[in-house]
């Protein structure tokens, strides 16, 4: 069977720009490099890696592979110009689901990384938020560095009081100090401990949210074992609770915000978002979904 073919790729919204998809679980968002692909073909998390994805014989699809053969009418032998072959202007991990845009013109092409190389209102603005489930470590404490507020405190991010704030850390390389900053919400607490997060990332550093989370917060995203990961929700499914679920998006005067219902397959049985997504829409149900702020972006 052609799982190309099989799974599920929505197009969540689309222009004469680019197109907005909802990315399933266990798709690259691009292709690996030979070295990579050898070195996890002989190794048993890449032959784990090929057992999820359903390929014996490579590590997974990537997305643009999967919309090819899904929307083949975007791939015409003679695109309109400026249209250009749908090419994704960022990248979301294996295992993380949801919003993920890809351009189909240069002028996509062109401005939106160029927001994300410099920031602020340069190219097309981008806001990403992000849900996560969390299972934090309830013997640690945190420093956090609350919105608007200079001074660190400490606390347990499972204490049941709302909480938010930022979280910002410094890494040295050899070409200088790399900073990477989150904000985060606490949205609710289920009986079993784990807590929904809203999460938006300031920076956009290689596993910046999942790093932020079990090293920071010291609650890992659940279901990610590489970051501490122990718990037993979704364990069979082997899905990882991390969901790119809305974009804010500029690509010109107005403001465009898209949200990207959870996969179906994980909001039933062992997935990891059963009681906090609808299995009949993906979309967070009501107690969730209320406690969500408006986009800032509106």
């Amino acid at each position: 069977m052609d799982r190309k073919k099989t799974l599920p790729l929505a197009i969540l919204y689309s222009c004469k720009h680019f197109v907005v998809v909802n990315k399933p679980y266990a798709v690259n968002s691009q292709p690996q490099a030979p070295k990579q692909l050898a070195r996890n073909a002989g190794s048993r998390k890449g032959q784990q890696h090929n057992r999820l994805s359903g390929n014996s014989a490579a590590p997974g699809v990537t997305i643009t592979e999967l919309f090819r053969s899904q929307y083949p009418d975007y791939y015409s032998p003679t695109p309109r110009n400026p249209s250009i072959f749908p090419t994704p202007v960022h990248r979301l991990d294996y295992e993380v689901t949801g919003a993920m845009i890809l351009a189909t013109s240069v002028h996509a092409a062109k401005y939106f990384p160029k927001n994300f190389k410099l920031g602020g209102a340069n190219g097309w603005p981008i806001k990403k938020t992000y849900l996560a489930l969390v299972d934090p470590h309830e013997d640690r404490s945190v420093l956090l560095r609350p919105e608007r507020a200079k001074d660190l405190y400490s606390l347990r991010l499972d204490s049941e009081s709302p909480m938010s704030g930022i979280i910002s850390t410094v890494q040295h390389t050899s070409t200088g100090a790399l900073t990477s900053a989150t904000s985060f919400r606490v949205l609710g607490r289920l009986p079993s401990g784990e807590m929904l997060l809203q999460l938006e990332p300031i920076t956009g550093r290689k596993h910046q949210i999942r790093v932020h989370c079990a090293k920071v917060l010291q609650a890992p995203v659940v279901g990610d074992r590489s970051y501490g990961y122990v718990g037993a929700r979704g364990y069979r499914s082997r899905q990882m609770a991390l969901h790119s679920w809305r974009l804010d998006l500029k690509p010109g005067n107005d403001w465009v915000s898209v949200v990207a219902p959870v996969p179906a397959a994980a909001t039933v049985g062992n997935g990891v978002w059963v009681g906090i997504a609808d299995p009949a829409t993906g979309l967070l149900l009501p107690e969730w979904r209320k406690t969500i702020g408006p986009s800032s972006a509106s």
